[in-house]
């Protein structure tokens, strides 16, 4: 953890200049200390059901850390606010605490870089909690009823079993006119703020099924507001998208167990400015498949798959790096060159088209990029302005495509595909990302940082012309990659990632 006294005394000082600012309407306390100095513990829920259903409106104050028994559900017409600065910790058990904003609810979740929302386990590791989910009424392609919903709403959370109360999102008809649901049914659709906030260490199982994202957003509407989002030591996916139609910015997902970001149900979102770091904990237990940085896959209860009903979502200014670390899956004397249990920085499959442009993907063991379907692609994704960079591996793996390098398509339009890596037979790594960052990775980091260096090319050649990009609300930048030089203002820059924050040095120290 952070040095207390220099915690305690930063927020000390903080309280006074700005409290008489605040948004939040902060709770009158003399003795309050600030984040980390809480004085008391409140616990919400329901240790016999292990269902609860806020009543009213509720406020969480930041003097208080708050402690989620079992699912703690937010129910429609009700708004959650939890003031900058607070910690809500999750409890274990076969019923995790989870937080659940249902359909028709609301949260405000608004922090700030020096006093975030930190949501996290009670007790140390991975996996102890149940994380955020998010419902909301937006579009989604699933059939209605999926996964034990009612014929009017178009699925429900599969993680949450049947003895519980399910998680609704979506809906089969336009509640304006009572026609069938199109992408723009519920676009505007509003369930609240998620700002300046941290999540960590979430992935728990409810009783024997599969594990739960980070943060969940099932049909939740652009008029949601959800940006500066840490999801880190999750021990499955980081963010999952079922649906909707929600738009984000600086977005950081880092060390999560499964795919960092998972897209799906005809999601409609658009992203800019998102850091995806698979930094490898060696100890961490991943299957044989591996996961992705990036993952979309459109299928199993979609209604269709034409281009107006599919996943198609559009991704600017996205860093994505590979693992970091020497990782054994089995397999004697592997080392980082082999990435034996990790697969690819993007995949896109079923009938998703997820457009992704002026990124950066680099490090990935397979592929940076692969596409399930080839022989459509050119009615799939877009990638466009993209600097991709492969590993030079062992068993000619971290290839740019399954596509081929020399695959050409008037949507597939990036800069030099580039090989800059070596590996030496003791396995250790050096690597210098066309003046990225610099790195020896051998389980050990060494001033990295995903700030380009100085003339780095990735500081230039972004273009904002394609149709994709017209609408959504997309900050228009010289650079690829999420982060704008060191030294430079404006959008994606360091300032406006808020780096040198509390809130960001929580990527690192959630707890």
């Amino acid at each position: 953890m952070r040095t207390q006294n220099i915690i305690t005394g930063f927020f000390v000082i903080l309280f006074f200049f700005v409290a008489s600012c605040s948004e939040d309407n902060i709770k009158p306390d003399a003795d309050f200390t600030g984040q980390g100095q809480a004085l008391g513990t409140v616990v919400i829920g329901d240790a016999v059901d292990k269902e609860y259903f806020l009543p009213t409106d509720r406020t969480l104050y930041r003097d208080t850390v708050y402690q989620l028994n079992g699912l703690v559900r937010v129910p429609d017409s009700v708004t959650l606010t939890i003031q900058a600065g607070t910690v809500i910790k999750g409890l274990p058990g076969a019923i995790p605490g989870t937080l659940i904003i249902e359909r028709g609810g609301k949260i405000k979740a608004k922090g700030t870089a020096a006093s975030p929302i930190i949501f996290t386990s009670n007790t140390p590791g991975g996996g102890q909690w149940g994380g955020v989910i998010i419902l909301g009424k937006a579009f989604s392609n699933i059939s209605a009823g999926a996964h034990g919903s009612p014929a009017d709403f178009k699925g429900a959370i599969e993680e949450i079993p049947n003895s519980l109360s399910s998680g609704f999102y979506g809906t089969s008809l336009d509640e304006n006119n009572g026609l069938p649901v199109t992408p723009t049914t519920n676009e505007l659709d509003n369930s609240g703020i998620l700002q300046y906030v941290n999540i960590a260490y979430a992935g728990a199982k409810i009783n024997d099924n599969p594990r739960l994202s980070g943060l969940t957003l099932g049909g939740v509407g652009r008029g949601t507001l959800i940006d500066h989002v840490i999801v880190n030591y999750c021990e499955a996916d980081g963010i999952r998208w079922l649906g909707g139609t929600v738009r984000m910015k600086y977005i950081f997902t880092f060390l999560n167990e499964r795919d960092d970001l998972k897209i799906e149900e005809g999601n409609l979102s658009k992203l800019q400015f998102a850091i995806v770091w698979k930094k490898v904990d060696p100890a961490s237990a991943v299957d044989a498949n591996g996961p992705n940085g990036i993952d979309s896959p459109d299928h199993g209860n979609a209604v269709a798959s034409s281009f107006n009903l599919t996943t198609n979502s559009t991704f600017s200014n996205i860093t994505m790096i590979g693992p970091e670390n020497t990782y054994s899956n089995g397999r004697a004397n592997q080392n980082y060159c082999e990435f034996g249990g990790f697969s690819n920085g993007i995949s896109i499959r079923g009938s998703s088209r997820l457009d992704i442009l002026n990124s950066l993907i680099v490090g990935f063991g397979f592929y940076q990029y692969y596409l399930q379907d080839t022989s459509t692609f050119g009615t799939k994704a877009i990638s466009r302005n993209n600097r991709f960079i492969a590993v030079d591996t062992y068993y000619n793996q971290g290839r740019i495509s399954n596509l081929g390098e020399n695959f050409s398509h008037s949507k597939w339009l990036n800069e030099s595909l580039l090989t800059s890596h070596r590996c030496d037979s003791g396995g250790e790594a050096i690597w210098t990302l066309a003046g990225l960052h610099k790195s020896i990775w051998n389980n050990t980091l060494v001033n990295s940082s995903p700030i380009p260096e100085p003339g780095a090319d990735v500081l230039n050649g972004a273009r904002f012309t394609d149709i994709v990009l017209a609408q959504g609300g997309f900050n228009i930048v010289p650079f690829r990659g999420a982060v704008n030089g060191a030294g430079t203002s404006g959008p994606g820059s360091p300032n406006a990632w808020s780096f040198n924050t509390i809130w960001h040095s929580l990527v690192l120290d959630p707890q």
